[in-house]
């Protein structure tokens, strides 16, 4: 498969859904951008585009494709927005909450809920930019991921499964292996607000469902 089409396929396959929740119960994906969201979906499609720039892609081999055929996708619930196959719950800026609270917060919002696991790069990459347009600005906050190390030292799980983590974006000199810092949350600043870090537990923080 050559370069190009390796291109597109690649375009396809990380396509963002963005949907608002105050429509049908049902939906049909889209290529073309929600009309009551187009700043948000605009958002997305330029974060799109840094990340297949990382995979070596540029702008002009990804602007020909085809849509794909439409597939039903389950409606996220109202107040939360649909990136990819995942539906995001953000915090407001006014609730913290410290990592225990905040995964059994997320359950309240929906059963099946949890911490938000970033477990490709495109959604580590996405979500915190959903964030900064939610908010209207970066806040320099942190907010708690769904992965910790309390069992053993620097060898992190998912706080839903307790699986090793796969993908990693560490801060650099992170984790540092302190052992009252045995949670993760995205780091603070606007520069590195995709990346993560260790913090302890019991900090009141901002948070992902």
């Amino acid at each position: 498969m050559n370069k190009i089409h390796l291109g597109k396929l690649l375009f396809l396959l990380l396509l963002v859904q963005v949907y608002s929740s105050n429509a049908d119960d049902t939906r049909t994906a889209q290529c073309k951008a929600n009309s009551t969201l187009p700043k948000l979906q605009n958002l997305m499609e330029n974060s799109m585009e840094k990340v297949l720039r990382e995979f070596g892609f540029d702008k002009n081999q990804t602007q020909n494709y085809e849509c794909p055929p439409s597939a039903p996708l389950q409606e996220c619930p109202l107040g939360w927005f649909r990136i990819i196959d995942s539906c995001i719950w953000v915090s407001p800026p006014d609730m913290t909450l410290d990592a225990e609270n905040a995964t059994l917060y997320c359950k309240t919002k929906l059963l099946t809920a949890r911490l938000f696991e970033p477990r490709t790069q495109i959604l580590n990459t996405l979500v915190p930019e959903l964030v900064t347009f939610l908010d209207g600005s970066h806040l320099n906050e942190n907010f708690w991921l769904g992965m910790n190390d309390k069992v053993n030292e620097r060898q992190f799980v998912y706080t839903s499964s307790g699986k090793p983590v796969g993908f990693t974006n560490w801060l650099d000199g992170q984790p540092d292996g302190r052992t009252s810092q045995n949670c993760v949350v995205f780091a603070q600043r606007a520069e590195s607000k995709k990346k993560w870090r260790e913090d302890g537990c019991h900090h009141g923080r901002r948070f992902l469902c």
